[in-house]
């Protein structure tokens, strides 16, 4: 980093110093880092002596394949496919996510419909089992699934919902997570 920094200045009379965590920041990018404009990328390819067009690597592709897989109740424990099979399944292509282990289900009832309405897509990370309050959650007791805000002293789960007939289900510690829910589509084409 020293020695680009330097070269910097040698090629370019009018920047007179250039920090080695600059080049460090404009190599990073992002939140923490500089943007990468037009005038640094030419200095730091001359300075390389490179071809501006390789300082300019495409995005990777951050779009994986997510298994839909069925659907839950967002509403009392109902039967529901195996979450933990998404073979053979439809494939939702998704952004943004940190890993592979995810799957999609598509949400029926109105227990939670502040924030996932019936008839939308919730994405599941199955990675994240760690309850914390105030996070949404898939739970299974035995083959029946339901889609849930969990909440502790006393532990329980509880609708969000702006259906006041639904109850919070209280943990006699038999539950399972299935895992987070961490992304909620609703599709307005049909609204």
């Amino acid at each position: 980093m020293a020695k680009l920094a330097r070269r910097i200045c040698e090629i370019f009379p009018d920047v007179e110093h250039v920090e080695p965590a600059t080049i460090n920041k404009l190599e990073k990018g992002g939140p923490k880092g500089m943007r990468l404009s037009d005038v640094w990328i030419t200095r730091i390819s001359r300075a390389l002596e490179v071809n501006p067009s390789e300082l300019l690597e495409p995005r990777q592709n951050d779009t994986i394949e997510v298994a839909l897989v069925s659907w839950v109740a967002a509403g009392s424990f109902a039967d529901t496919v195996d979450p933990y099979q998404p073979v053979d399944t439809p494939r939702i292509p998704a952004a943004g996510l940190k890993h592979s282990d995810y799957i999609a289900l598509e949400v029926e009832g109105d227990s939670m419909d502040r924030i996932a309405p019936d008839g939308s897509m919730i994405f599941v990370d199955l990675r994240d089992r760690e309850l914390r309050p105030g996070r949404d959650y898939i739970f299974r007791d035995n083959d029946r699934c339901t889609f849930k805000r969990y909440r502790d002293n006393p532990p329980r789960l509880e609708p969000f919902s702006t259906n006041p007939d639904h109850e919070t289900v209280f943990s006699d510690g038999q539950i399972e997570v299935v895992g987070r829910v961490i992304r909620v589509v609703v599709d307005l084409m049909d609204k």
